[in-house]
C-alpha cells in the first residue's frame, strides 16, 4: 500500500511540474481549448482593401481579447522554433514578429487585425499563430495556420500547409456544407482555400469542393505560369514550350483558358477536360499551340480566362537552350530548361562569376525581377471581363485597347533636357550635346609651313604653286613660307642654266657653222 501510494504521489508530482512549466500548450487545435480561430488572411493588400487577419469566436460568449497575441514566421523561420513559447525571442532577429491583441469579439462574431505596414510580408510563404493570455507561464496555442509553395514551404503548420494566395484574394476558412460551423480538422490544407473576393468583418460563405457543384469554380484561376523557352538549341519547332504550374492543392481545370501572345498570333484554347493537378508542372509546346515565340526581340506570353488576363514577359536575347523560369518564386534565366518538371537554377560557371546577386529579396507573388534593373515588376494585368470596372491608369500611362492592360507613355519633351555644360552646344539632330570650337583668338598658331583653313579652323599645310612663287608672302603666312619660295627660286635657276646648258651642247654644231658664217661675212666685209 505504502509503495502504491509513493508511486501515485510521484506521478502527481511529475504532472504538476509538466502543468506549470513556462511554454505552449494546447497545440491540438480544435479542441475544448480552441475557442478563437484564424478565419481569413489578405497578404496582398492595396489602398481600398489594406493587409488585415480575421480572427472567429466559436463559442456562444464574448471574449475579452486583452493579453492573446498573434505570431507571425517568415520563410527563413526555424520549423525547429514553431513550438518555441516566444517566436519573436527565439527566432533569429527579422524572422519573426508579434502583435498584442485587444478589444472584445463577440459570441460567434469576428474581429479583424489590421497589422503594422511592413511587419507581415508579402512572401511566398509564412505562418501565423494565435496564442491566449499567459496563465501560470503558460499561453494556450488556438490556432496555427501555415501557407506556402513546394518550392517555398511553411515554416510552421498544421497537417499541410495550404496554397499562397494570389493578389487581390484572401484565404478564407471553409464552412460546412450546410453554411453552419467553421471547418477546423486540424489541417490547414483541409481547412482554407482562396476566395476571388476578400470579406473582412463577415463570416466567409467558402465551402470545400467535396461539397459539391454550388462551390462557384473558375477556369484557370490558380494556375501561373511557371517557364517560358523560346529558344531551344538547333531547330526550335516542337521544342519551344510554355510551362504552367498548378500550386494549389487541388485539381484545376483549364477549361475554357487560353494561352497567347503579344503579337497577333491566335491564342490556344485548351480542349474541354484538360486539368491540371496538384502541384503539377506541364509543358505546352508550339507544336501543340501554334504558338511561335519571338527570340530575338523577347515577348510577352499571356494566360488568359473569363475573368482576367495574366501576362508573364520574357527578355529579349536568351541563349540558346536558356530559358526563363520561376525559381523559387524569383524569375531568372537558367541553362537547366526543365519542361514538366520543377524548376532549376542556372548551373554556376568556373570561369565566370554567376549571374545575378544572392543577396536580392524575392519578388512579391505576382511579380517578376526585370534583368536589365533587377527592380521588381507586375505580371498581373488588368481584368478584362468589365471596362466599367477597369482601375484607372496611373499618371504616365494609358490603356491598350487591345487588351485593356495599362502600358507606360513615353513623352519626350525638349523642355525636360539637362542644359548643356560650358563650351557646348545642343545637336538639333540627336538632342545630344556636343563642343563648340573655340574663337580664332585663342587658338594655337600652326606650325611653320601651315596655315589655318578659314572654314574648319584647322591647320593645314601651304600649297605654293610655280605661278605665285614670285608673289609676297600672303597675310597670315609665316616667314617659313618666304624662305621656302627663296628655296624655290634657286631651284628654277637651276633648272634654266642646266636647260641653257642642254640646249648649247644639243645645238653645239650648228652654233660653229653659224658662227664660221659670221666671220666669213664680217672678214668680206673689211676687205
Amino acid at each position: 500500500m505504502g509503495k502504491c501510494f509513493s508511486a501515485s504521489l510521484f506521478i502527481l508530482v511529475i504532472l504538476v511540474l509538466v502543468t506549470v512549466r513556462p511554454g505552449v500548450t494546447g497545440a491540438e487545435v480544435g479542441g475544448a481549448t480552441s475557442t478563437i480561430l484564424i478565419s481569413e488572411i489578405q497578404l496582398n493588400g492595396d489602398d481600398v482593401r489594406p493587409q488585415f487577419v480575421e480572427l472567429v469566436n466559436t463559442t456562444a460568449q464574448a471574449i475579452d481579447l486583452t493579453g492573446w497575441v498573434l505570431e507571425y514566421a517568415k520563410p527563413a523561420f526555424g520549423p525547429e522554433l514553431c513550438t518555441a513559447a516566444d517566436w519573436l525571442a527565439a527566432a533569429p532577429s527579422g524572422t519573426a514578429a508579434g502583435f498584442e491583441l485587444s478589444g472584445v469579439i463577440a459570441a460567434g462574431g469576428v474581429v479583424v487585425f489590421e497589422p503594422p505596414p511592413g511587419q507581415i510580408n508579402k512572401t511566398t510563404a509564412g505562418a501565423l499563430r494565435l496564442l491566449s493570455p499567459e496563465v501560470a507561464g503558460v499561453r494556450v496555442q488556438h490556432d496555427l495556420l501555415g501557407w506556402g509553395l513546394a518550392t517555398s514551404p511553411a515554416p510552421c503548420l498544421e497537417g499541410k500547409q495550404t496554397r499562397v494566395p494570389p493578389k487581390s484574394k484572401s484565404l478564407q476558412r471553409y464552412v460546412e456544407c450546410d453554411g453552419g460551423a467553421v471547418v477546423d480538422t486540424n489541417n490547414n490544407q483541409l481547412d482554407f482555400g482562396v476566395a476571388s473576393l476578400p470579406n473582412p468583418t463577415a463570416l466567409n460563405p467558402l465551402q470545400p469542393e467535396s461539397c459539391g457543384p454550388e462551390v462557384p469554380a473558375s477556369a484557370c484561376d490558380g494556375v501561373v505560369i511557371s517557364e517560358i523557352l523560346p529558344n531551344p538549341k538547333g531547330a526550335d519547332l516542337a521544342k519551344e514550350f510554355i510551362e504552367l504550374f498548378n500550386p494549389t492543392a487541388f485539381p484545376l481545370a483549364l477549361d475554357g483558358c487560353q494561352l497567347g501572345l503579344d503579337s497577333a498570333a491566335k491564342p490556344y484554347t485548351f480542349p474541354a477536360g484538360t486539368s491540371l493537378q496538384p502541384e503539377e508542372y506541364r509543358a505546352f509546346s508550339d507544336e501543340q499551340t501554334g504558338l511561335i515565340l519571338s527570340n530575338a526581340a523577347g515577348g510577352e506570353v499571356m494566360l488568359v480566362s473569363e475573368k482576367a488576363e495574366y501576362a508573364y514577359r520574357y527578355p529579349a536575347h536568351l541563349k540558346d537552350d536558356e530559358s526563363w523560369a520561376s525559381v523559387s518564386s524569383l524569375w531568372q534565366a537558367t541553362d537547366v530548361p526543365t519542361p514538366a518538371a520543377p524548376n532549376q537554377p542556372a548551373q554556376p560557371q568556373a570561369e565566370k562569376p554567376a549571374v545575378g546577386s544572392p543577396a536580392l529579396a524575392p519578388c512579391p507573388d505576382g511579380k517578376f525581377r526585370n534583368p536589365l534593373t533587377n527592380r521588381c515588376k507586375s505580371l498581373v494585368a488588368t481584368a478584362v471581363a468589365s471596362a466599367a470596372g477597369l482601375t484607372p491608369c496611373q499618371a504616365g500611362q494609358t490603356r491598350n485597347p487591345a487588351t485593356n492592360r495599362c502600358r507606360s507613355t513615353v513623352v519626350a519633351a525638349s523642355s525636360a533636357l539637362t542644359p548643356c555644360k560650358p563650351g557646348q552646344e545642343r545637336n538639333p539632330a540627336t538632342n545630344r550635346c556636343r563642343s563648340v570650337l573655340s574663337a580664332a583668338t585663342t587658338l594655337k598658331p600652326c606650325d611653320a609651313g601651315e596655315e589655318r583653313n578659314p572654314k574648319t579652323n584647322r591647320c593645314r599645310k601651304v600649297a605654293t604653286t610655280l605661278a605665285s612663287a614670285g608673289s609676297k608672302p600672303s597675310e597670315g603666312q609665316n616667314s617659313g613660307s618666304t624662305a621656302r619660295s627663296r628655296i624655290n627660286y634657286g631651284i628654277l635657276g637651276l633648272v634654266g642654266a642646266s636647260a641653257i646648258g642642254y640646249g648649247a651642247y644639243e645645238y653645239r654644231n650648228d652654233f660653229r657653222h653659224k658662227l664660221a658664217a659670221l666671220k666669213s661675212r664680217v672678214g668680206k666685209s673689211g676687205k
